[in-house]
């Protein structure tokens, strides 16, 4: 799946062991959660912020 460069990251705790929850906003799309792996979150919020 593409996912679009966002305008803002933010990282939130699940009440899951070793999850997370990514908020972030795509531009013209509105404000995308996705809840992730704490690993895998790393990865996909450099991503997102275009640092990768």
């Amino acid at each position: 799946m593409k996912l679009p460069r966002s305008e803002w990251v933010r990282r939130e705790e699940s009440w899951r062991a070793g999850l997370v929850n990514l908020r972030y906003t795509a531009p013209g799309q509105g404000e995308v959660r996705v809840l992730l792996s704490e690993q895998d979150a790393d990865t996909l919020e450099g991503l997102l912020r275009g640092e990768g």
